[in-house]
């Protein structure tokens, strides 16, 4: 019996390949593509859609460490609560 791939693992390894790539030009940092793993692994297609347009964005642009959306404002609370 051979292994069939589903069209979402397809869609998984090809967003890893994506981040990878953005890890290895120095766009992201290995937390960013753990986060980034996890937030498609829970997002839905249409919203997985958004973040790798976004992410093929910061590909060919020179921004550099951009953090998913959700978890940029997380990153917001924690480093207001250091300061308080």
């Amino acid at each position: 019996m051979g292994s069939t791939e589903t069209i979402e693992q397809i869609q998984l390894r090809a967003f890893l390949r994506l981040v990878s790539e953005l890890q290895s030009k120095g766009k992201i940092t290995g937390k960013q593509f753990r986060e980034y793993r996890e937030l498609w692994i829970n997002q839905q297609p249409n919203d997985r859609d958004v973040t790798v347009w976004n992410l093929k964005q910061l590909l060919n642009n020179e921004t550099k460490h951009a953090l998913p959306k959700n978890q940029s404002d997380e990153t917001k609370k924690k480093l207001t609560r250091q300061k308080l």
